[in-house]
């Protein structure tokens, strides 16, 4: 029982001091401002960054798959010739890939970030945690 006492004064502790802290931004509203700003580009930043690597990965390990099958395919002369036309060509689809994922990225960024500015700046009640006086 004594850890369990232990843990909830540590989360009255930290309880307190997040109520604190909302109590200062809800006074100061350039801070609150600058805070909501800093957390919409963070947390918009997050699902964006993970959807840029994971779709990053997957789409270069078949580009790659397949210059690799095609490079084993080869033959003769000719074959041998004609890689530098095919590599060129997987080139330009890693190239026009990575801007695809750059463009969904940038999109996903700005879709989280808007709806963090917006629970910020509109849904919640910063009157709610001024202090009286």
């Amino acid at each position: 029982m004594a850890g369990g006492t232990a843990r909830a004064s540590r989360f009255a502790a930290g309880r307190a001091l997040i109520g604190r802290g909302l109590n200062i931004l809800a006074g100061v509203p350039r801070a609150r401002y600058a805070t909501g700003v800093f957390l919409a580009l963070l947390l918009g930043f997050l699902p964006a960054h993970i959807f840029a690597s994971v779709r990053e990965g997957s789409v270069f390990d078949e580009i790659d798959a397949q210059v690799q099958a095609d490079q084993e395919r080869i033959v003769d002369i000719d074959d041998w010739n004609a890689l530098d036309g095919m590599r060129q060509a997987q080139l330009d689809r890693k190239e026009s890939a990575q801007f695809n994922i750059a463009l969904g990225g940038i999109f996903i960024w700005l879709l989280a970030g808007a709806g963090v500015s917006f629970l910020w700046f509109r849904k919640i009640d910063w009157d709610a945690y001024r202090s009286p006086g």
